[in-house]
């Protein structure tokens, strides 16, 4: 076996820029695996903070209800209740979202890339959902309400023919 300084260089250079290109596709592999978990991060905290921006405003419609002359006590208990039982919904729905959000917090070290991709799979439409369901405790309310004025001036012409 003839090896001499000519051919032992080329082979040393490529020896050491395959460690070069491995030590870069692991780097990116890196960073990209960060990003990864940087993204189910935020996912988590943006459906956490969405949830309590739904609870905020059912209290608002609810004190709001609670407040307004102009809606009947009958009315008025019945948009209450309603409201009550979606704030309990709510409320369990911000415990969820904290215990998942509080488990990516956690346990963000552990997670591969395609355990993030599984929670961001999770993650995004449900912040979608969330982030349409703004508005929907005002827009029942004013549902019940208009319901509510168009059977009263229902039977009140039935009750003048």
């Amino acid at each position: 076996m003839d090896l001499n300084l000519g051919s032992i260089i080329p082979l040393a250079i490529s020896i050491f820029s395959f460690f070069i290109s491995l030590y870069a596709l692991y780097r990116s592999r890196n960073s990209e695996i960060f990003s990864l978990r940087q993204r189910v991060l935020i996912e988590s905290q943006k459906a956490k903070s969405s949830w309590y921006y739904l609870r905020r405003e059912n209290d608002s419609v609810l004190h709001k209800t609670a407040v307004d002359s102009s809606i009947p006590p009958q009315l008025k208990t019945l948009i209450s209740e309603f409201l009550q039982e979606h704030g309990e919904f709510i409320e369990n729905s911000i415990k969820d979202a904290c215990a998942l959000a509080d488990d990516v917090y956690k346990n963000i070290e552990k997670f591969n890339q395609k355990k993030c991709y599984r929670y961001l799979r999770f993650l995004e439409p449900g912040a979608e959902i969330l982030a349409r369901n703004q508005g929907e405790s005002k827009r029942r309310v004013n549902e019940m309400i208009e319901a509510y004025q168009a059977k009263v001036s229902e039977s009140g012409s039935v009750q003048t023919t």
